[in-house]
């Protein structure tokens, strides 16, 4: 139960600091845009910026970084060895990475077509 309370604390803070550093800032929302998540949703899924509210786009980003960090940190609580947390957190990183920014980029692909 403790690892799944750190893993809800560790999601509220990573959130939290998105909100207050990134998104709540015009100039540092501004450099966000160019940014390796919104390219990669642009090109891949061809978003047109214009027509998505860029500040629910990045806050959707946050939350999907702030589950992905910690769903990982989640399941690599199970395990003891250090160099196993290590290789798990990969394996588990690099999929979970791919399939919520899929589901992400659908998601606004479907939003901006409206």
């Amino acid at each position: 139960m403790s690892d799944f309370i750190f893993s809800l604390v560790t999601f509220v803070l990573i959130y939290l600091f998105y909100v207050f550093f990134v998104i709540l800032r015009k100039n540092k929302l501004e450099k966000f845009k160019q940014n390796t998540y919104v390219s990669f949703l642009v090109t891949k899924y061809k978003l047109d910026l214009d027509k998505i509210n860029f500040k629910i786009l990045a806050h959707a980003i946050a939350l999907t970084n702030s589950f992905i960090i910690s769903a990982t940190l989640f399941v690599i609580s199970f395990i003891d060895n250090w160099l196993y947390k290590v290789a798990i957190a990969f394996v588990i990183l690099v999929p979970l990475q791919f399939m919520m920014y899929a589901i992400l980029g659908k998601l606004f692909k479907k939003k901006g077509s409206k």
